[in-house]
Parts: structure tokens; sequence; C-alpha cells
């Protein structure tokens, strides 16, 4: 596969170089602290701000009495800001809801192993609800949910912090729409869960390669407006004109001749007559437990070196699409120094537009500078009753 990504390039990750997605248990290791995996059924050693998490911890799963996903917990209990069973009183699958916002704090500990785990689910709202920890005069945010009431389990390298005391917050900023989070089984380990240290992942079903090269003189096989190789096309993005070759790129299924599986073709061509198709640009992935393939969006020729990363002589071309990711898309970017041949995906995928909140599927961004304001613009639709296209600006990409 000719497609690379450079890791942990950008501004916006949250320490994902120090995480191990894994899908093993979580009860490897020891407790960072007495009741740090909530087993006691209450919150000795925890300390309560706010209302989010009064009615913690909770007992049980209850999955089908609340009408929601399993938590994939441990032990008998857990932290679930949505819920509000706490086992000795009230009725399996009670809920609080989401419109509680507040923190729960740990009592100060020592890191004594290399690695901390956790298990985490609820809302998808990074930098406003997750965990983070405090250490070091440092403030370090850890995770945030995926949109889900499943916990996945998380592993932090904190080699660097071992020796040093800490505290572990809990944080709800967030009222409403997945508006909680989850977590269990704080502990420290010599070894991170099982797993990849890095959470990015292609599709590995979806081949980098456009297909068989065919002979264009098939009957019926248009011979002036351009055609994929093989399989199901639709709506040209970005075209770029990076002073020798045009760019199309274009929404492509490389498996089949319906809609699905959506990648970003590429071809080029001297003279927008005469056109080449090249490997696949972009290819849907996985980041953060969230998969999604890649929709609409639009390329630029970055001739001023906005991004910083042109080598030598060639224009960097940046392309910026929507991650149909659920429950809720978002806008990322990708760039090529090479003139298309290789891409590397921006901050591994992850959001350089989170989702605006006024629809889960808010979509194809078009890019453009604008010369008397100085600034680049990103017209971006973001729903569809009433009709709203929201713009957004910046003097880099």
């Amino acid at each position: 596969m000719k497609r690379w990504f450079r890791e942990g390039a950008g501004a916006w990750r949250i320490a994902a170089s120090c995480f191990a997605v894994a899908t093993a248990a979580c009860c490897a290791g020891e407790p960072l602290f007495p009741n740090s995996d909530f087993e006691t059924g209450d919150l000795q050693n925890w300390r309560i701000a706010g209302e989010a998490f009064q009615f913690q911890p909770t007992k049980g799963d209850n999955a089908r009495a609340r009408g929601r996903e399993s938590s994939d917990h441990e032990g008998a209990y857990w932290i679930g800001g949505f819920e509000k069973y706490q086992g000795d009183g009230g009725t399996p699958g009670e809920t609080f809801g989401d419109d509680a916002v507040g923190q729960l704090v740990s009592n100060e500990f020592t890191i004594a192993k290399r690695y901390l785990t956790f298990l985490i689910g609820g809302g998808y709202h990074p930098g406003r609800a997750g965990v983070k920890l405090i250490c070091d005069g440092r403030e370090i945010e850890l995770a945030t949910g995926g949109d889900s009431e499943t916990m996945s389990p998380i592993s932090y390298d904190a080699q660097e912090l071992q020796g040093k005391r800490a505290r572990i917050v809990v944080f709800d900023e967030v009222r409403g729409d997945w508006g909680h989070i989850n977590v269990d089984s704080f502990r420290g380990s010599e070894e991170p869960l099982p797993g990849s240290s890095n959470s990015f992942a292609f599709d590995e079903a979806i081949p980098a390669s456009p297909g068989e090269r065919l002979d264009y003189s098939q009957d019926q096989r248009p011979q002036f407006h351009f055609t994929a190789h093989r399989n199901w096309l639709n709506d040209p993005n970005g075209m770029v004109f990076d002073g020798s070759r045009y760019h199309l790129f274009f929404q492509h299924n490389p498996l089949s001749p319906q809609w699905g599986n959506m990648t970003w073709g590429h071809a080029t061509s001297p003279d927008m007559i005469h056109w080449r198709q090249h490997d696949h640009a972009l290819l849907p992935y996985r980041v953060d437990r969230r998969g999604g393939t890649i929709y609409s969006g639009t390329a630029v020729v970055d001739h001023n070196n906005s991004l910083g990363m042109q080598q030598g002589k060639q224009k960097t071309l940046c392309a910026f699409f929507t991650f149909a990711a659920r429950p809720r898309f978002y806008q990322a970017m990708a760039y090529s120094v090479d003139g298309g041949e290789h891409w590397t995906y921006w901050n591994e995928g992850r959001p350089v537009v989170e989702n605006q909140g006024f629809d889960h599927e808010e979509r194809d961004p078009k890019v453009f500078w604008h010369e008397p304001a100085g600034r680049w613009i990103m017209a971006l639709w973001v729903q569809v009753n009433p009709g709203r296209v929201r713009f957004l600006k910046k003097k880099n990409l």
C-alpha cells in the first residue's frame, strides 16, 4: 500500500501517542489506590463537585431495563453518568439523564506503575467530558467517550511521571445529547493492555489500488468524460491545478458498482481531457474507536505554505473531507508534499473542525483562500431544515 500517515501532527490531539486501545478486559494490574475501581459501592477516596455524579457508583449493567448498550464494566460497580440506580434503592434501569454537569476527583496517589489503565464510554466530547490526569503541575487530558454506553479499555504511558503524586479527574461539562461519561477500573500496570499503541488503522477490506486497468475502447464507455476503471463513482472533489497537472478527486467504491465504501479516487490530466487514474488518495479508517468512510470535500494548493509542510519547490496539496463516522460526522484534513502520490492524515484523521451541533451528518467542506480577508475560508453545510451553511476562517490551514 502506497498510502502513509504521520503520527502526532497537529495541535488537536489528546495525548494520542500515549494510548493503547485494547479489546481485552481491563482487570490486569492493581488499583491505583483503594476504591479506584469503585468496588466498595460508594465514592470512598473520591470527591464530588457539581451534580453529574451524585448518584454514583451505579450497580450492574441494566442494559435491558434502560434500553441502551451494555456497559461492559468490571466487577459490580462503575460510574455511569446517565444512571441513577445504586443497588440499595430505586429500580434497575432508573436513569438520571444528560443535563447535569460536574466532576469526580480522586484523592492524591503515587504513580507506581508505568501504565495507567481504565475503561471509558459515554459521550464523545473532547475537552468537555472525559478523564484527565493532574500531575506535576500539568493537566493531561487522557480520553473521552465514543458516543456509546459500552466502555473501551485505555492505557496511558506514564513512565515520565512515575514516583510523582497525581489525581484522576472525571469531568462532564456537557448538557444534553450524550452529555455524560462512563468510567471504571482505574489501575496501574507495568504492561499496556493488549492492543495497538496507535489507534489509527485503515479499513483493511478497502484496497488502495483502483483495480485492474481496462481497455477504454469498451462499447458504451464514455470517451470524453472521465470514468473510473471499475465500479461506482460520484461527486468530483477538489479539482485543482498544481502548476503542471490537473487533479481530479472523486467519490469511489472500490468494491462494488453500488454506493458504499466511500474513498477519494484520484486522477490527473495535463489538459483536462486525457485523464490517468491513480491509486486512491484517501481511504476509510478508524481512529479513537470510531470507524468511518471518506465523504466529499475540497482540495487546495497551499501556494503560500500556510501549513508549513512544503518541501522544496513542490507546493503542498491539502484535502479537506468529511469523515463519515457515527454517530456524528466531522471534518478532517490530509496533505501531500509530493504532488498527490502519498497522503498524510493530519493528526491521524481526527477533527480539524468538530461537528457543529446542527446535524449529525454535517458535511462537504469547501475551502478557499479569500485574498481581501487574508484568510482561508471554509463553507460547511450544517443543516438540512432549515438549510444552513456555516462559514469558518483561519490564517493557516
